[in-house]
């Protein structure tokens, strides 16, 4: 048997490692819609792009017609789509065979929010140039390749962490999470192009939900 030294209450215990495992399934089991509030915001991550396309589309294209700048932004947003399903191969792999799932959705929540962040402090095209859409468009895959795995992963990672009596729900929270980070990056876009004039949205308000991101993430 192996056993772990823990801290509790200002005393050192020595514990049977499977009694931890069987704790962190308690205490996970409790609190399921912790897993929502999760899955939520990096969804939020992943749709507030979209939502912003007509402004990143001037931000980063600003050579083309308005209409092609939409589409020309849309066409980075799609980039994204076509990542995921490499991102569920690869991090499946990582979950199984190198870090285990736990790590492998560790590291796709780092990997949709990282990027984030950067698109939110990127330069335009009047400022770096051409760099600045292929930049773009590189902070895109790697969001693509989070949420594909990540998809995968909370599915599984909840399920196997559940009970017979909670399974299903715990299940339907990973689906449910989804529609709720598109509700919050909604609404936050809303917020902001009623908040702000049409012309500060276009120059820097269009990266306020990108800021944001900053304020959630521990």
């Amino acid at each position: 048997m192996v056993f772990v030294e823990i801290f509790m209450n200002g005393k050192v215990l020595v514990v049977p490692i499977q009694d931890c495992f069987e704790c962190i399934g308690i205490c996970t089991s409790q609190y399921p819609l912790a897993n929502f509030f999760n899955f939520d915001w990096n969804r939020y991550d992943f749709a507030v792009y979209g939502l912003l396309a007509a402004e990143i589309g001037k931000a980063f294209f600003p050579k083309s017609s308005d209409t092609m700048q939409l589409i020309q932004s849309f066409g980075v947003y799609a980039v994204a789509f076509l990542m995921r399903p490499i991102g569920a191969i690869c991090f499946g792999e990582i979950g199984d065979r190198i870090a285990g799932r736990k790590n492998a959705l560790l590291i796709s929540i780092v990997l949709i929010t990282v990027p984030s962040i950067l698109m939110g402090i990127l330069p335009s095209y009047n400022t770096i140039g051409i760099t600045a859409p292929i930049l773009l468009v590189l902070f895109r895959m790697f969001q693509g390749l989070s949420v594909g795995g990540q998809l995968a992963g909370s599915y599984v990672l909840s399920i196997e962490q559940s009970t017979d009596s909670n399974r299903g729900f715990r299940g339907s929270i990973c689906d449910a999470s989804s529609v709720g980070g598109f509700f919050v990056a909604s609404l936050v876009t809303n917020i902001v192009r009623a908040t702000l004039s049409d012309d500060t949205v276009d120059r820097w308000g269009w990266r306020v939900p990108f800021w944001l991101v900053t304020l959630y993430r521990p």
